[in-house]
């Protein structure tokens, strides 16, 4: 009687890891139906994106809108370097003429 107990142990036990292996295997199972769903439905959405959104079109929308960009970059620095010129010099002569010494404890400003 003691060795078929063992024998029944032994049995369960190889039956409680193929219960494992087959639970395993149905996780996976589930797993994959769900990422095929997925996929069914990006795909659909990506097909939906395609009919509506016409590539030449967009390439066009791009060109135009570096185009535009390039402008307004060049623009900007012409406004830059005109409003440097216009006040950036007066600034300067005012500090090339005044000459700042650092001396122990004071701050002594010469005009020149």
């Amino acid at each position: 009687q003691l060795i078929n107990i063992r024998k029944q142990k032994t049995r369960m036990l190889g039956m409680k890891g193929q219960i494992g292996a087959v639970k395993t295997q149905t996780t996976t199972m589930q797993a994959s139906m769900n990422m095929a769903q997925t996929m069914k439905t990006t795909a659909g959405v990506m097909g939906q994106m395609n009919k509506q959104m016409n590539p030449q079109e967009m390439a066009k929308v791009m060109q135009g809108f570096e185009r535009e960009s390039a402008k307004m970059d060049m623009t900007g620095e012409m406004m830059e370097d005109t409003l440097d010129a216009a006040l950036g010099d007066s600034e300067d002569e005012e500090e090339s003429n005044q000459v700042m010494w650092l001396s122990p404890g004071t701050l002594v400003s010469f005009l020149r």
